[in-house]
């Protein structure tokens, strides 16, 4: 009975989440579009401010980025310290009787944290002249 709940809290649980996130953004997508076909269909011009709205609403790439580096540092912190809890448990229980399961998850996350960080500095100097184009586009700079 145990393994069922940790098999549908660490799968089945983030799987239902994301489910409904995109759902949730599929049903927004769509009613918005629908207003936009009704309207075009009773003949009603259609404002370029309205249409310009629908267009940019996705997310800046720097806030992406930004997300991403936020990711790194949680992934990273988490790692360190379920690295940092599994050694401080090895030495007060020894060795011999260890269980590794604190340093696999800190490796993991550890891991998932470096990977973050290398997502954010390549996009970083990848995207650099996208963020620039956005910005100077969005207002934020001339």
């Amino acid at each position: 009975m145990g393994g069922l709940v940790i098999i549908g809290v660490s799968v089945v649980l983030p799987v239902i989440i994301v489910w409904l996130i995109v759902r949730t953004i599929q049903n927004k997508t769509n009613r918005q579009a629908d207003v936009l076909i009704r309207s075009m269909e009773n003949g009603q011009s259609l404002d370029q401010e309205s249409l310009q709205k629908l267009v940019n609403q996705r997310k800046p790439l720097k806030l992406k980025l930004l997300n991403r580096l936020t990711t790194a540092c949680i992934m990273s912190l988490l790692g360190l310290v379920f690295f940092v809890l599994g050694l401080l448990d090895g030495g007060r229980s020894g060795w011999d009787s260890f269980d590794f399961g604190d340093l696999y998850a800190g490796g993991i996350l550890l891991a998932i944290g470096i990977a973050f960080f290398i997502a954010y500095f390549v996009g970083k100097r990848m995207l650099a002249p996208e963020i620039e184009a956005e910005e100077r586009e969005r207002g934020y700079r001339k």
